[in-house]
């Protein structure tokens, strides 16, 4: 009996990152997404200003679209961290 306690107790843990993880998702996903466009857009808009210069819109770009769009249950119980922007 006690087995089968631990079980649900796991079982409920797991659950409960998993809600964590997608209901986060939800509300960090869509801020991930229109900064990501802001940042392409940007990004494009100093390629063309700069004549094609990526040393100043390549960087730019990296930080804005690289990163984390969606909450992992990694991410909730701390083994990887979540990255908003690019490296």
């Amino acid at each position: 009996m006690g087995v089968a306690r631990a079980q649900d107790a796991s079982l409920a843990y797991e659950g409960s990152v998993g809600l964590a993880s997608a209901v986060s998702s939800l509300v960090y996903g869509p801020a991930k997404v229109l900064y990501a466009a802001g940042g392409l857009a940007l990004s494009a808009t100093t390629l063309i200003w700069t004549f094609g210069d990526t040393d100043v819109a390549g960087p730019l770009f990296t930080q804005t679209v690289g990163g984390d769009y969606v909450v992992t249950p990694s991410h909730i119980i701390g083994d990887r961290e979540l990255n908003f922007f690019g490296s």
